[in-house]
C-alpha cells in the first residue's frame, strides 16, 4: 500500500468550478489528507483578481486548503526564462515536473482539477492505454522526447511494438525523489539547467504539442525515467487497471450557470462574466 502525504491539485481559470467537483471527490476517497491546490497565476491580464477569487470559492467550499501558485517556483524566479510566453499546456507540465520546489512531503497523489473520482484511485499501477501493431504519431513523439531528455536508446515503457501510452490517465503517484533524481538526470546528460533546456526547445520549435518533432509529456518521461533508472520506484503498468473517473477536459464556459448550480455549486455572476471573457480570448 502507498502512504501518500499530500493531494496535489493543478488548476487554471478554464477550471474555475470543476476544481470544485475534483477536490469533493478527492475528499470523499482521502478525507484525512491535505490538499495542495497549485494555480496557474501567469497572463491574468484579462482577470487579475482570479488567484483570489479562486481561493475564495475553494475557501468557502472546504475551509482549509493549502494554495500556491506557478510563480513560487524559486528556480522560475532565478533564470532567465521566458516563462511567461509559454503556453498553459507547457506550463503545467513543468510545473509537475518541479513539484518538490511547491509542496511539502515526500510523496503525493497529482491530479489535474478535471478529474473526478467514482471510486478510490488505482495508485500502485500506472494504467495505460496500447496501440498494438500501430504508428501513433503523437506516442512516437512523445518517445522521441523522451529519447532526447533521457539520452535512451529504449524512451518506451513495455514492448516497442505496442505503444504503451503511458501518459493517458491524467493522475499518479509521484514523489520528491524521483523528480529531483529525474532533473538531476536530464542536467548532467544535457549539460544545462532543466528549465532553460525546455525554454531553447520550446521557443524553437523542436517541442510542440502536434507530434511534428518531438512532443512533450511530463508523465512520458517521468514514466520511462521510473522504470530505466529508479528501480526502487518503479510501479506495475497494466493495460485496463483504471479506476472509474471522469476525464472531461470540458472548460467551465462551456457549460452552463444551471449545470453547476444543479451541483451544488454557487456561481456568482461576476466570475461567470469573467469566464467569457477568457473564452473569447482562449487559444
Amino acid at each position: 500500500m502507498i502512504a501518500l502525504d499530500r493531494i496535489v491539485i493543478t488548476t487554471f481559470p478554464g477550471y474555475f468550478f470543476t476544481t470544485v467537483l475534483c477536490i469533493r471527490s478527492v475528499r470523499q476517497y482521502f478525507p484525512n489528507l491535505p490538499v495542495d491546490v497549485i494555480i496557474d497565476d501567469v497572463n491574468l491580464e484579462l482577470w487579475p483578481s482570479y488567484v483570489e477569487d479562486v481561493k475564495n470559492q475553494l475557501t468557502n467550499e472546504f475551509g482549509n486548503l493549502n494554495f500556491v501558485t506557478y510563480s513560487q517556483i524559486p528556480e522560475i524566479a532565478s533564470n532567465d526564462f521566458n516563462y511567461m510566453l509559454i503556453s498553459g499546456w507547457f506550463r503545467q507540465q513543468l510545473i509537475k515536473l518541479h513539484l518538490d520546489q511547491l509542496v511539502s512531503g515526500n510523496t503525493w497523489l497529482v491530479v489535474d482539477a478535471d478529474v473526478i473520482f467514482y471510486e478510490p484511485p488505482e495508485l500502485a499501477t500506472v494504467s495505460i492505454h496500447d496501440y498494438p501493431s500501430t504508428v501513433n504519431k503523437i506516442n512516437d513523439a512523445n518517445r522521441r522526447y523522451a529519447e532526447y531528455m533521457l539520452g535512451t536508446a529504449t524512451p518506451f515503457v513495455g514492448p516497442e511494438e505496442e505503444h504503451w501510452e503511458v501518459s493517458d490517465v491524467p493522475y499518479r503517484v509521484l514523489t520528491r525523489d524521483l523528480l529531483v533524481s529525474l532533473r538531476t538526470h536530464v542536467e548532467q546528460h544535457h549539460l544545462t539547467n532543466f528549465l532553460n533546456l525546455h525554454n531553447s526547445l520550446i521557443f524553437s520549435k523542436k517541442i510542440d504539442a502536434h507530434g511534428n518533432d518531438m512532443t512533450m509529456s511530463e508523465f512520458h518521461l517521468i514514466e520511462v525515467f521510473r522504470n530505466q533508472y529508479c528501480p526502487s520506484q518503479i510501479q506495475t503498468v497494466g493495460k485496463y487497471s483504471r479506476s472509474n473517473f471522469l476525464h472531461s477536459n470540458i472548460k467551465d464556459w462551456a457549460r452552463t450557470i444551471d449545470w453547476f448550480t444543479s451541483q451544488n455549486i454557487t456561481v456568482p455572476a461576476t466570475i461567470w462574466d469573467q469566464l467569457q471573457i477568457i473564452r473569447q480570448n482562449y487559444l
